[in-house]
């Protein structure tokens, strides 16, 4: 990432929506998204994204995938335990790549093969 590219995202960390994700400098908070797609008979996917921990001073960041009775399913979970109503510093430069890392992850994708 340039210092261009991680100025303009620590510039907008103090509040950003990611498909309901936000990490936002403010209280305490806790948000969890647990998604499932059901496949069509005769699909099964090919591969599922790693597992992710991210570990910060002031969040912890979690995604887990499993594949069961044609059930894709991810869980997400985001703790915040900031102190401080404003991002500055140390810490907003800690939520900007963090932002990139959470980013990163709600883009991966899975594979899906048809059984023949």
């Amino acid at each position: 990432m340039t210092k261009g590219e991680e100025s303009r995202v620590q510039k907008d960390v103090a509040m950003r929506w990611m498909r309901g994700f936000v990490l936002a400098c403010s209280a305490c908070w806790t948000q969890n998204e647990d998604l499932w797609l059901t496949l069509p008979e005769g699909f099964s996917p090919t591969r599922l994204p790693k597992e992710v921990t991210l570990q910060g001073s002031f969040f912890h960041y979690e995604s887990r995938w499993s594949f069961a009775d044609r059930t894709v399913e991810v869980k997400r979970s985001l703790v915040s335990t900031i102190d401080q109503p404003l991002c500055t510093g140390e810490t907003r430069a800690e939520a900007a790549k963090a932002l990139v890392a959470i980013r990163s992850d709600l883009a991966a994708q899975i594979g899906l093969k048809r059984a023949e």
